[in-house]
């Protein structure tokens, strides 16, 4: 299982891949189909999509992958990437995957919640949110068409999960920084995103 993305994938809130995303993805994911997965990591920090595929790609030495998991999107929007742009990118990146892992199933996460980013003004919240949430519906246009590729289409409510969770923490508790998921908000993510992974491998 291959992981590729921005900062949500490479730790930035945590201190270790276990407590992040990947760790807590592939957990939640065993737990549910009962499979163990052997995993790596390749992300950076203020990634776009188009450096990603630029300058990570190339870095991935592992030569079969079942599956890839793709966390993009907040980089992209704090970018100010026009929609068109951004459909193209995740197109090449898609055939550039394809092109090197033919047999792979391909997912993309959940864009992140800009709005809820406690850091930034309410201003920079709405206008970069929106933005986000608009290349959120351009990624369900760019995966059309494409044989065994996922996206989970969904704006993520911090508030829903809290709730789903029955749990006492608060909106700010998922956040380590303002901006980055803390090892809570990472597990509640990956339980998610992993349950919606297991639906499609069945």
């Amino acid at each position: 299982m291959l992981f590729l993305g921005e900062s949500t994938f490479a730790g930035v809130g945590v201190e270790t891949h276990q407590e992040g995303f990947p760790g807590a993805f592939a957990t939640a994911l065993s737990s549910i189909t009962g499979e163990n997965y052997h995993w790596t990591v390749y992300a950076k920090s203020g990634y776009t999509v188009s450096r990603i595929r630029q300058k990570l790609l190339p870095q991935v030495i592992e030569k079969e992958i079942d599956i890839i998991i793709i966390g993009v999107g907040g980089n992209d929007a704090f970018h100010l990437i026009s929609p068109f742009v951004w459909l193209q990118d995740i197109r090449l990146l898609i055939i550039d995957l394809r092109h090197r892992f033919p047999g792979s199933k391909i997912f993309f996460t959940q864009i992140p919640p800009i709005r809820d980013f406690p850091a930034f003004t309410p201003l920079i919240r709405n206008r970069i949110g929106s933005l986000a949430e608009l290349l959120g519906k351009v990624l369900v246009i760019a995966i059309e068409g494409c044989a065994s590729v996922w996206y989970l289409n969904e704006i993520i409510s911090i508030n829903k999960w809290l709730s789903d969770k029955s749990v006492t923490e608060g909106n700010q508790d998922f956040f380590a920084d303002g901006i980055h998921p803390s090892k809570f908000g990472y597990q509640l993510w990956a339980i998610e995103m992993a349950s919606f992974v297991a639906g499609k491998l069945k």
